[in-house]
């Protein structure tokens, strides 16, 4: 990640006093490399260290994209960067106050303002390529029409990306704010651009597409077509599919498990992360004689142990 990071730096020092021509060039070079390096940000495995060095990449993602603000990977980047920022810090500090149906605005507020530069980013990087978001609000209640508006967009990386990451973050503003009729009318849009995302790239993101359905099913009323067996099953599913992705299992707990009160299933993911626990931290660790390889999915398993850990130090409380 650091890698990437000194080289943008370096190129957005060299283009600071080239013509606009090569100012563009370099800077379409290295929002490139900036979408593709990112990805490597799921090996890392130190949470401190993503959430502390995170906000100064943001920020050089937003100088690069201030010099040129209709490069659509920086704006998928940026989408990506703020969803993924609140996804990990802020999300996971509010888990124990949502669990215990307590407020923290504080939290709340800065959740919100990540998702929400997300949801504009997004919605820029859709307006560049050819989807205007009056369109999508427009015609919020006809799935038909925003699945064709989607299918206007060329299939690839910083699409895929950029539509998912604002879903996602559309999504999570309309769940933080469920009493706004408002917002509640906008979820069709959300679910469009997971269900766009996920016909093309079934495994996108280590299994999301799975927890979303799952997700939508376990938290809308039957009434409304939700069904809580289906989403228990889709996310045993999905777990099955993509084993070393434990952000599945948590997420089952706090959309199903607990909510469900299925203390079954809670007590049998419980044994599950005391036991991988210990071979996580074991494996950060050299041993003589041993090097270890890389894992993509540290990042996900490290924060799935650290939600856990919320999760569990209120379990008295639960059931």
């Amino acid at each position: 990640m650091w890698k990437f990071l000194i080289l943008s730096s370096i190129s957005l020092f060299l283009i600071s006093g080239c013509s606009s021509l090569v100012q563009k060039i370099a800077v379409g070079e290295t929002s490139n490399l900036l979408l593709n390096a990112s990805d490597e940000l799921w090996y890392e495995t130190d949470l401190d260290f993503v959430e502390q060095g995170t906000p100064g990449l943001i920020k050089l993602i937003e100088g690069l994209h201030f010099i040129e603000p209709r490069n659509k990977n920086l704006l998928s980047s940026l989408a990506k960067a703020y969803a993924g920022f609140g996804f990990l810090k802020f999300e996971t500090d509010l888990i124990r106050y949502q669990l215990l149906d307590e407020e923290n605005e504080a939290l709340k507020s800065k959740l919100e303002a990540n998702y929400t530069k997300a949801v504009s980013y997004g919605f820029r990087f859709l307006e560049e390529s050819g989807v205007s978001p009056s369109e999508l609000f427009s015609n919020a209640s006809n799935p038909k029409k925003l699945k064709d508006f989607l299918d206007r967009l060329p299939v690839n990386k910083s699409t895929l990306e950029g539509v998912f990451f604002t879903g996602q973050s559309l999504g999570s503003l309309i769940i933080l704010n469920r009493d706004d009729l408002r917002m509640i009318a906008q979820r069709s849009i959300a679910s469009a651009m997971f269900e766009w995302v996920c016909q093309h790239d079934p495994s996108f993101n280590e299994g999301s597409c799975y927890i979303f359905k799952a997700m939508n099913l376990s938290l809308t009323p039957v009434m409304l077509g939700g069904d809580p067996d289906k989403g228990k099953a889709l996310f045993k599913e999905g777990i099955e599919k993509f084993p070393d992705n434990w952000i599945m299992r948590t997420a089952m707990l706090r959309y199903h498990s607990i909510p469900q009160e299925d203390e079954d299933e809670f007590l049998e993911q419980k044994t599950f992360f005391v036991r991988e626990k210990k071979t996580y931290n074991d494996s950060l660790i050299y041993k003589p004689g041993v090097i270890s390889n890389k894992n993509k999915n540290g990042l996900f398993q490290g924060l799935a142990l650290k939600r856990f850990e919320i999760i569990e130090s209120v379990e008295s409380e639960l059931f």
